[in-house]
């Protein structure tokens, strides 16, 4: 580890930026208010149309040494980290999405651990999960499996929250930037590339708050699902010529299957949700957990149908 690492680690924040005037100062402001650590802060314009680029120079002009931004037109978060890589010259480079937010400790306890563990090439943290309004939903724990050497984990699915995860530098020199070509999932596929390589690091504690709202890009089901498949039959690939690996392969295709098919139920498209069915049953027909999840997913889907007009009418 080079010296000035280990007397003074210097961070870079990427935060990939699109139409998110509404939640991306309270973004900025969290990683400003982190304490011990003047982490440096690299905002990309991802084509915004609302006031995103207003409030992105606004903070530049605020706070010149801090900040750093440069615009794109829209190409996705992928395109936008990979943007701010290239603009980032510190030890080690975390990220955060437009709509979340950090504890003021996190950076320090996180970097900290990466400094005690020089093995470690990514760490990541728990989650509390909140509304469009900030009001806390659940808490989302780091499973134990995506700690220390955990590829064929990360394989099997993505158990990591982007906005949690923070890398060291010599990551990109071995394992190269995001997937511009996924437009959703590109997290995912590359925390495989660096589970090959590295081990992790899960801190147990809840440093970050996730926002779920409706603009979710993980929302979009089809493209979600879509680049699903697409990434394990590119680790196929990759990595299918590995004897051991093809039992995790077909919990991948399970985990797929199953995911997605409670996804749709609870979109209401239950023939997707049954294609989908059937095909995890296929892989695991006596998992009695992903029969009992989908079929509750679509009982409530469908009551949820069934009394929609009643509803409507007594409003």
């Amino acid at each position: 580890m080079p010296a000035a690492e280990s007397a003074s680690p210097s961070v870079s924040v990427i935060i990939p930026c699109y139409n998110c005037a509404r939640t991306l100062p309270s973004s900025i402001e969290s990683v400003l208010a982190q304490e011990d650590i003047q982490a440096q802060i690299i905002l990309i314009d991802d084509g915004s149309s609302d006031d995103t680029p207003m409030l992105i120079r606004a903070f530049h002009a605020q706070y010149p040494d801090r900040i750093l931004f440069a615009s794109q037109p829209s190409k996705g978060p992928a395109a936008a980290r990979n943007l701010a890589i290239g603009m980032a010259s510190t030890d080690y480079i975390a990220f955060l999405d437009s709509d979340d937010m950090w504890t003021p400790g996190k950076l320090r306890e996180q970097i900290a651990y990466m400094v005690r563990h020089p093995e470690c090439g990514l760490s990541h943290t728990d989650a509390v999960m909140v509304d469009a309004d900030g009001r806390q939903v659940r808490l989302m724990k780091s499973r134990e499996a995506f700690n220390g050497q955990c590829f064929e984990k990360m394989l099997e699915s993505n158990g990591l929250i982007t906005s949690t995860v923070c890398i060291r530098r010599d990551v990109i020199g071995k394992c190269g930037l995001f997937d511009t070509t996924l437009v959703t999932r590109s997290d995912w596929e590359y925390w495989v590339r660096v589970a090959r390589e590295y081990a992790f690091g899960s801190l147990n504690r809840p440093l970050c708050y996730y926002r779920v709202h409706d603009s979710n890009i993980s929302r979009r089901i089809d493209q979600s699902f879509s680049d699903h498949a697409t990434i394990i039959h590119r680790n196929i690939e990759r990595y299918g010529g590995e004897i051991s690996l093809r039992d995790v392969f077909d919990k991948a295709w399970f985990l797929l299957y199953a995911s997605y098919a409670a996804s749709f139920a609870h979109a209401g498209r239950y023939r997707e949700a049954l294609r989908n069915w059937v095909r995890a049953a296929r892989l695991q027909p006596v998992n009695l957990k992903m029969h009992y999840t989908i079929a509750r997913a679509c009982s409530v889907s469908l009551l949820k149908k069934l009394l929609a007009p009643v509803l409507a009418r007594g409003r």
